[in-house]
């Protein structure tokens, strides 16, 4: 989808130059039936026979000109250019010239005979020979052969034909073709890019036709490439030379035509100048459907963004993109301004679930809170609550890594590296109720918070030491109100004051009890060091002070029948407990305590036991986070409200 002087991109895709990688890319700028996916196999040519006899594939015009009207984005070996209709921005990438060649004899090397069964005769004899000959046999004895123009000057010769035709260019010898060559790269495209530097090309691209700036996106169809250490170049060099003699000058021509047009636009193309320059007018064309009170982006349709691979499942209802390689997806949405928004994304998996708890979330550069709603065959929807400032919005995620799956060879390989899978994106209108101008009583009792229990919560944030906020304190609540549990236990008592919370709940309920898990000594809290401001924190605490505090206030508060103290370290407490319904885990943040405390009493639980996680975007928590989401399946966050990191997880034991 693009707007201004540009309404559609040609791609004249010298082979092994890195096509395939854009070509994947170009398809999600338009709808999925609009791609060039659907029609990439359509034959443009006819058979007819040269001078020689020989059969070639003879280009029909019209068929040529027609592919313009049936996609937006083109990418192919033949040299239609000139079929172009007005408003096309065509672009071509070169590569080095030796590197391309070896490459494609490396990419031919890894067919087998069902995958050249229907190439003319001659040439499955060369693609053959290519398994089983050293590069220099293979070039001594095809490079001028019958295979002569995938090897000979190749370049040069594709570049030509744009201007006199294949049937010439390739029957000419390549000096011959040079000034031509020279002239088409130099007037027929406009942007002559560089697979040794594709993003930059690529962000060139997207500045000089106003696409949001471009990042990495997964590489395809790769063959290996040779160093000049490489033994199998060290023979066949004289060959190399003669086969790219004069593409090596067309090479070097390309090289200074990017520095000099190219290369600065696309080191200073930026978000800022996109959104500045073409946001608008890109977005205003985007349309979403209505879908459960939803406007709604397909995945379907042109994605306006960056940080993604292409479309998988493309042409079904299961179609999908993956986030990644990098860990940041950025996603545009036309909005209306200055309107309190729920943006969403329908995600429907992650390459791995520990990915859910490391989602952070920013709206037009900001840091914004998220949680995860749920919708029938999807993991997850991805809920941030925003307000509008102009008529779009950017939204950023990130995640702190992308992963392949599974082993090269297994049935269950995926060697992209991803973060979540989205078939979909869009906003709804804000509930009036999560409206940020709506100000409430912070001493009104929610809805569903019994009188008593909130009562207990205001006490004890007036009375006690301690972290717990007000949310985390309604969270812990409302998870005993709903889950009922009578084996309970908190390590990390600290002061009490998401303890107390917990007692009451259960005392509300007047079933179970609550085991508080507490050394209260200072060389226990140091025991394994996690930085030096810290510990030195920790030890100055008056842990004698707020112990006592406590138990005097458990007596005041008649809460003694619903809560047990441990007085010890939680690996020496573990021993003491048989099995755990409900598990507060806010003890020691060191890794060593953190992941010990999840392998010593999440393995108590039942299935269906649930573990709520504090400080859960902690760095020093990681392997434990890792441990924790492999025994248990992610309920919810609950997300910092400047930054939407998951400051704490409720869990289920698996």
């Amino acid at each position: 989808m693009l707007t201004g002087a540009w309404r559609r991109i040609f791609h004249y895709h010298l082979m092994k130059c890195g096509g395939t990688t854009l070509g994947r890319w170009l398809d999600t700028l338009t709808f999925d039936e609009r791609s060039f996916r659907t029609i990439k196999n359509v034959p443009i040519g006819e058979p007819r026979l040269d001078e020689n006899g020989e059969v070639y594939n003879a280009l029909v015009p019209s068929l040529a000109r027609s592919l313009f009207h049936w996609s937006d984005v083109i990418y192919r070996h033949e040299p239609i250019r000139a079929y172009a209709p007005k408003g096309t921005f065509c672009f071509t990438v070169l590569r080095d010239p030796v590197q391309r060649l070896v490459s494609h004899v490396a990419d031919w090397r890894r067919l087998n005979d069902a995958d050249i069964i229907r190439v003319p005769a001659k040439v499955r004899a060369a693609m053959a020979d290519a398994r089983h000959l050293s590069l220099r046999d293979f070039l001594a004895k095809h490079g001028q052969g019958a295979a002569a123009h995938f090897f000979d000057n190749y370049i040069t010769r594709a570049l030509a034909a744009g201007r006199i035709g294949n049937p010439v260019a390739n029957a000419a010898e390549p000096e011959d073709l040079y000034e031509i060559a020279l002239q088409s790269l130099e007037n027929d495209f406009d942007l002559i890019g560089l697979t040794e530097h594709l993003d930059l090309s690529r962000n060139a691209l997207c500045a000089m036709v106003g696409l949001p700036p471009a990042r990495r996106i997964p590489t395809l169809n790769v063959t290996r490439a040779m160093d000049d250490a490489d033994p199998e170049l060290h023979g066949p060099h004289d060959v190399l030379n003669e086969l790219t003699r004069v593409d090596r000058m067309i090479y070097r021509r390309a090289c200074e035509l990017f520095n000099q047009r190219h290369r600065q636009t696309a080191v200073n193309y930026d978000p800022a100048t996109f959104e500045t320059v073409h946001a608008g007018r890109l977005l205003a064309e985007a349309r979403g459907l209505f879908c459960d009170g939803a406007t709604r982006f397909s995945v379907r349709a042109p994605i306006i963004g960056s940080g993604f691979d292409g479309r998988d499942a493309a042409g079904t209802r299961q179609c999908a993109v993956w986030s990644g390689p990098e860990t940041r997806l950025t996603l545009y949405m036309p909005t209306p301004p200055n309107m309190a928004l729920s943006l969403l994304v329908w995600i429907r998996g992650y390459a791995d679930i520990r990915q859910r708890a490391q989602i952070r979330v920013e709206v037009d550069g900001q840091p914004a809170a998220h949680h995860f709603g749920t919708a029938t065959d999807y993991a997850d929807v991805l809920t941030v609550d925003a307000r509008s400032t102009k008529d779009f919005v950017r939204l950023d995620i990130d995640l702190d890594e992308t992963l392949r799956a599974g082993e090269p060879g297994s049935a269950g390989h995926d060697p992209r590296q991803r973060g979540l899978s989205f078939d979909s994106y869009g906003w709804q209108p804000m509930p009036p109720d999560r409206h940020p101008e709506t100000k409430t009583d912070p001493n009104e009792i929610p809805s569903d918070i019994p009188a008593d229990v909130f009562a207990s919560i205001l006490d004890a944030e007036a009375k006690l030491d301690g972290w717990c906020s007000r949310e985390k304190s309604l969270l812990l609540v409302r998870t005993i109100l709903r889950e009922r549990p009578r084996n309970c236990a908190e390590i990390g008592v600290f002061g009490g004051r998401s303890l107390i919370p917990c007692a009451a709940a259960l005392r509300h309920i007047g079933d179970g009890a609550i085991y508080g898990i507490e050394a209260w000594r200072t060389e226990v809290a140091v025991e394994n060091p996690m930085n030096n401001k810290n510990d030195d924190w920790w030890s100055k605490v008056d842990f004698a002070t707020i112990k006592r505090t406590f138990y005097t206030y458990i007596a005041e508060t008649r809460l003694t029948q619903y809560i047990r103290l441990i007085e010890a370290p939680s690996a020496r407490a573990a021993a003491l407990l048989d099995t755990i319904d409900f598990l507060h885990i806010d003890g020691s943040h060191s890794m060593v305590n953190a992941v010990e405390d999840v392998l010593l009493y999440v393995r108590k639980m039942q299935p269906g036991g649930i573990v709520v996680f504090d400080d859960f975007h902690w760095p020093s928590i990681a392997t434990a986070r890792d441990v924790v989401t492999a025994l248990c399946d992610i309920v919810t966050t609950m997300p910092h409200p400047r930054t939407g990191q998951p400051i704490c997880a409720v869990l289920r034991r698996r």
